[in-house]
């Protein structure tokens, strides 16, 4: 027995040390060699080898695409390379792994965000256009508008002010309202209103930006999504390690372009050349006599665009932390920007926070909430007679010096011996600035209930306090010639957001042949809005100013008003998508909103949307064809969407007071009266849009493109109308009236070659619209919205594009007394005088008399076309180039500046083409009006091709991995990037891509800069 027990122990002892042996073998790393090959059997050079969970030990392939790691027998080695699908490969017994890489097939197996919900791009039925932000990481840019321009078809993003943290205009498939918001809805996490822009939002914390485009892709979001939708997906934390991103950017920017005017030199001489020619009593004055008897020691004069603008230092800084638990995911980042404005005194501070933590309680219930905190301040510009300092700046005399006090303006005679401030000073020493806090919490809670049925509750609030100051000293010339005092004026608005939504999502799919996919709910909004405005004139002490305004002497003299709108919204929401066998898709969608800006009976409107797919590569009868083809599909889709983007209370009666009574007897009473008419039967602007489109891709999509067409027609449009005089009131709104929209998109992507070491993918979008104001349903056929000395310049006419240019047409100058006696015959041109040398135009109705009557068409402000190009390099791993170009053809376009610097008016400095101006000697055949009489009505004269093809943006990124040299570091990226490197137009001005959010008429805009950009990235 005890022999027995004695060769048990024994057996068992050996066991153990076999199994130890046997262990401590698989444990003990060895030699792992091998090659890695790309699809076409090419070595891939750079690629990355490391052992899974332990990236401290990794290694890179050779120019061979050959490599040797340490890995144990239970070790899983990782293979990866940019652009290309992973490969996890356990090592086991083996001591040589072979390894191809095959390029991503992103395009059809990625997931895109929708309303509610994700969705494979290859079951999407609506048109739907996605960008990955972080293929435009190394662009160095700090707005997303710009990081976005040109590279979504159907999207339009023109800038509206240069100023640093200024709002982009975006129109996604054109205008549709004339009264109402054209913006598109913008929703951050899920989140709608919780940002006021996309400036609000900075580059690096964003994953992805989808833009929904068709009525099937909207309607989830009812009445909101008339305009469109962006969903933006901000970064979250991925897997349970700890990930630290930390990037510092810095950028130098300037005016990338100067304008055509006059040297102090030149203007000297037409100064001289007006007062000789403009009345014949300075005929006979001899050059000594006039106003500069030398005028080649003028000299240049004062470069005002140079005093008033500079080289402008920008900083940002990022950071970002990303990990979690089994069990709990938390993301963090913290960003700070510090940019300079080009125009003197102005700038931006902004510091943004962003928290977004998901934690699964149990198998059943998930929870989180997203946080977001921002501050920012900004200097603005305030340093014209009518605008901006670089718009004052070039029609600014250069005569003048900075420092002037402006009397007179170099000429009493055509200013009245007026006080002018000078932009100089009022860059200096007025203050003009805006401090915004926003704060937006979202949390939520999402119950599992059975296999593929969720139900998710989140509720959303969103604080935004906005404080605007301005104050202009005693001291300024203007305030101290009219004993004036200081100006101060302060506004403070305080927007409060609540939203709630509940949803419930059903997702499965069964027998490998049926994919279902629910969700139904519904949304609660209330949307508060407080300001309050008070402005002071008359301040003595200067260091006072907006911090109490209070303190002025004279109470008449201060004045506040308070004002408080409210919005509530409620909606019921479903959307169902149907697939079989990845063939035929089909979606429904429906929407019931309600909206309090109408009255009742008219408060709830029903939107819905239908659309089908039919992924013809998946047919049996496709099959033969190989595999070249990875995607050929046909979309359509039909629906309505509705629109009540309108100020609260319009479908009421207004009310208002007159401070100062009136006298009854003794009595002075203070009594209410009505300037707007109520309208009880104000309802819903409706938009019917239909879309077609194909998708195709070959190659492992190696080329796949997107063709779109659609049409929409809006109709009950909420028109804002002017009432008879007779009535007593101002205006009203009525639905009446009715536009339409029809246009095509374009979209292709090519990767041109892909091989291990060298990478080229080229992307272009080309998109067209053609808008139409079909019926005004009035009395009148046209709205004007811009006018100058009576001529409607921009407006809505029946049967015209939306966006039209109107004015008179330029028939050229009198050149002579026989032309204006045939004149007096024909009847063909009209003008404002008689003298030689005044212009002419075009006698319309040929009365004889220049009135709005005599307006022509004079173009669209809408382009053609418009687009981006992109060409991406990756040479072999590390190094990356990008060259970007956006672009637009065929759009016309006012420069009102020009009616000063282009006008025969003398109190400006002038375009230098005006030097050929009409002379009765010097120049009598010239067609540019004559100097010295106030003829400036606007005409074709003032409207240029809009046209413009700009290199929007080069850069080169070099990353170096660390990972196989230090246990921390991930990598550093070192970035250089070029953004509006060059720009090709005919347009006069400093740059035809503005927008005053409706039309394209340049007021004298902050100007986009040229900025060049260093960053450095580092990941641990």
């Amino acid at each position: 027995m005890k022999r027995l027990l004695s060769n048990v122990k024994y057996a068992i002892f050996c066991l153990t040390a076999i199994l130890s042996v046997q262990v401590a073998m698989a444990q003990a790393p060895r030699t792992i060699k091998g090659q890695v090959l790309d699809n076409t059997g090419l070595p891939m050079i750079g690629a990355t080898v490391v052992v899974v969970g332990n990236t401290s030990v990794g290694t890179t392939t050779d120019m061979e695409g050959k490599f040797t790691i340490k890995a144990s027998q239970n070790d899983v080695l990782s293979f990866s390379f940019l652009g290309y699908t992973e490969v996890n490969e356990k090592v086991g017994n083996r001591t040589t792994i072979n390894v191809v890489l095959n390029p991503d097939n992103v395009s059809i197996n990625e997931v895109v965000v929708i309303g509610y919900g994700t969705q494979a791009k290859s079951d999407l039925t609506g048109a739907v256009t996605s960008v990955n932000m972080e293929d435009l990481a190394s662009t160095s840019l700090t707005s997303v508008d710009q990081a976005l321009q040109g590279r979504m078809a159907g999207v339009e993003i023109s800038t509206t002010d240069g100023e640093p943290g200024s709002a982009a205009s975006i129109r996604i498939r054109g205008s549709r309202s004339i009264s109402a918001s054209n913006e598109p809805l913008i929703v951050v996490d899920g989140v709608m209103d919780a940002v006021e822009s996309f400036s609000d939002i900075d580059p690096s914390d964003i994953k992805s930006v989808t833009v929904l485009k068709d009525a099937s892709s909207t309607a989830i979001y009812g009445s909101r999504g008339a305009n469109g939708v962006i969903l933006v997906t901000t970064n979250e934390a991925k897997g349970t390690k700890l990930n630290v991103t930390f990037k510092a950017t810095f950028g130098l920017s300037e005016l990338p372009r100067e304008l055509d005017i006059m040297s102090a030199e030149e203007l000297a001489r037409i100064r001289n050349d007006y007062q000789m020619h403009r009345e014949t009593n300075y005929y006979h004055k001899r050059p000594d006599e006039l106003s500069y008897a030398n005028p080649s020691l003028q000299g240049q004069g004062t470069d005002w665009l140079d005093v008033m603008t500079q080289k402008a230092f920008s900083q940002a800084y990022y950071l970002s932390l990303a990990g979690g638990g089994k069990n709990t995911k938390v993301f963090f980042s913290v960003n700070y920007k510090d940019n300079d404005g080009i125009v003197i005194n102005t700038g931006q501070q902004h510091l943004t926070a962003r928290l977004k933590l998901d934690h699964n309680a149990t198998k059943w219930m998930k929870m989180g909430i997203n946080l977001n905190y921002q501050t920012r301040h900004n200097d603005q510009a305030k340093t014209g007679i009518n605008g901006t300092g670089t718009t004052v700046a070039i029609a600014l005399n250069p005569l003048l010096s900075p420092d002037a006090t402006w009397n007179n303006l170099g000429d009493s005679a055509t200013n009245g011996g007026s006080v002018y401030n000078s932009p100089y000073l009022q860059a200096i020493h007025i203050t003009h600035m805006t401090n915004r806090n926003y704060l937006t919490m979202s949390p939520y809670l999402e119950f599992t209930l059975t296999k593929g049925l969720k139900l998710k509750s989140t509720f959303s609030y969103s604080y935004f306090n906005t404080n605007r100051f301005y104050y202009s000293p005693s001291f300024m010339p203007v305030a101290a010639s009219r004993k004036y005092g200081g100006t101060a004026r302060r506004q403070e608005t305080i927007n409060n957001n609540l939203l709630s939504e509940t949803t419930l999502s059903y997702n499965r799919t069964f027998k490998k042949t049926h994919k279902v996919n629910i969700v139904a709910g519904f949304t609660a909004q209330n949307k508060r809005s407080d300001v309050r405005n008070t402005e002071g004139v008359g301040y003595l002490d200067d260091n006072v100013s907006y911090y109490n305004m209070g303190s002025i002497v004279d109470k008449r003299r201060l004045t506040e008003t308070t004002s408080a709108t409210e919005i509530q919204r409620f909606s019921v929401l479903a959307r169902a998508n149907y697939s079989y066998k990845s063939r035929y898709h089909v979606t429904f969608t429906g929407r019931y909103d309600g909206s309090s800006n109408f009255s009742k009976g008219n408060k709830w409107a029903f939107f819905p949307a239908l659309a089908f797919k039919w992924s013809i590569n998946n047919e049996s009868f496709m099959s033969n064809v190989g595999n070249w083809l990875t995607d050929l599909s046909l979309r359509l889709s039909a629906g309505r969407s509705g629109n009540d983007a309108v100020s609260s209370y319009v479908s009421q009666m207004a009310l208002t007071t007159n401070t100062s009574g009136w006298l009854f007897g003794d009595t002075q009473e203070v009594a209410y009266y009505p300037t707007r008419l109520d309208n009880p039967d104000l309802t819903w602007e409706k938009t019917d849009s239909y879309n077609v489109g194909i998708d195709f891709s070959v190659l492992d999509n190696r080329v796949s493109f997107s063709l779109e067409g659609y049409y929409a027609k809006t109709h009950d449009l909420l028109l804002s109308i002017s009432n008879p005089q007779v009535t007593g009131y101002n205006t009203r709104y009525e639905n009446i009236g009715s536009t339409q929209n029809i246009g095509g998109e374009f979209s292709i992507t090519s990767r041109n070659i892909t091989r291990a070491n060298f990478q080229w993918t080229t992307n272009l979008t080309i998109s067209h619209n053609t808008s139409k104001v079909l019926d005004l349903g009035m009395d009148y056929d046209y709205i004007a919205t811009y006018e100058k000395n009576g001529i409607m310049c921009y407006g809505y006419v029946e049967g015209y594009p939306a966006n039209s240019l109107w004015g008179l047409k330029h028939g050229g100058v009198w050149h002579n007394k026989g032309e204006q006696k045939e004149n007096e015959v024909t009847k063909t041109y009209v003008s404002y005088g008689q003298s030689l040398g005044y212009s002419k135009y075009i006698d319309v109705n040929h009365d004889g008399v220049l009135d709005d009557n005599d307006r022509v068409y004079l173009g669209t402000a809408d382009p053609f076309i418009y687009g981006g190009f992109n060409n991406t390099f990756r040479i072999v791993k590390n190094l990356q180039i990008g060259v970007y170009f956006t672009y637009s053809l065929g759009g016309r376009m006012y420069n009102p500046t020009e009616f000063e610097m282009g006008n025969t008016r003398m109190r400006t400095n002038k375009y230098r083409y005006m030097m050929d101006a009409w002379h009765a000697t010097r120049n009598p055949y010239s067609d540019i009006p004559a100097l010295g009489h106030t003829d400036d009505y606007p005409s074709d004269r003032y409207v240029h091709d809009a046209s413009y093809f700009r290199l929007q943006n080069v850069n080169l990124s070099y990353t170096f991995d660390l990972r196989k040299k230090t246990r921390y570091l991930r990598d550093i990226t070192l970035s250089a990037a070029c953004n509006n490197v060059f720009l090709v137009s005919k347009y006069n001005g400093f740059d035809p891509d503005v927008s005053n959010g409706t039309a394209r008429i340049d007021k004298g805009w902050y100007p986009k800069n040229r900025t060049y950009t260093f960053s450095i990235q580092i990941r641990y």
